[in-house]
């Protein structure tokens, strides 16, 4: 069984290491080319890319709605979705005003990657993991963030999830700074891991060990 990894914000699915050796499975780690911003761009972008033999998708955060509108299809040789931190509709108020602000602010710097280390990663976080994460910060465009993140302002696949009909769990993180809780309320089943919002980099056995189990229980062809 295949697992297509879908990435968070930055779309580079850099850090997903950890996870990736801890499921020992066959992944396939997409990576969001800078110039694709919007849900539908990133949605035909990936639809070519999908494997022609059965497999599952575990989508971290940004990649959620992506997943959802993906198995609303009822896409071939999808087995299940496995969705990480993530959320139907967008998890927070954004103001419109935001966005012109966020434009003028340093927001792909090391040194904002240092500062945003207490909602990312929490008491989870470490110097390797700061280290990683500022270097990959800096390697997407801060136009790029931006447009993501309107995006994710905007978001509401809400009605979609009802409807899919191949299974998905909900992993989420129980210390999540930035989707709050009440995101996993879209979703039918939902497990609980201890972790951050980088979950699958802080606790990646425990995320491993639940994406396992439900390849066993649903991802048979």
């Amino acid at each position: 069984m295949k697992v297509v990894i879908l990435p968070g914000l930055d779309g580079t699915g850099g850090m997903v290491v950890p996870f990736v050796d801890a499921v020992g499975l066959d992944c396939a780690v997409l990576s969001y080319p800078d110039q694709l911003h919007s849900y539908d761009q990133i949605i035909d972008w990936i639809q070519p890319q999908l494997p022609e033999s059965p497999f599952v998708i575990v989508a971290e955060s940004f990649s959620g709605p992506v997943a959802v509108r993906i198995a609303h299809t009822n896409y071939t040789n999808l087995r299940g979705v496995v969705l990480v931190a993530t959320f139907a509709r967008s998890p927070r108020y954004l103001p419109a005003l935001m966005f012109p602000l966020l434009s003028m602010l340093p927001i792909n710097s090391r040194f904002f990657g240092f500062l945003s280390q207490p909602l990312v990663m929490g008491r989870w976080t470490s110097r390797q993991f700061r280290k990683q994460f500022c270097d990959l910060l800096g390697s997407v465009p801060k136009a790029t963030l931006i447009a993501r993140l309107k995006q994710v302002s905007l978001v509401d696949v809400a009605d979609l999830v009802a409807e899919v009909d191949v299974p998905m769990i909900y992993l989420q993180a129980k210390d999540d700074r930035l989707v709050p809780a009440r995101a996993a309320r879209d979703f039918r089943r939902i497990k609980v891991i201890s972790g951050p919002h980088f979950l699958l980099q802080a606790n990646p056995m425990a995320s491993a060990e639940a994406v396992i189990e439900f390849i066993d229980e649903h991802g048979t062809p």
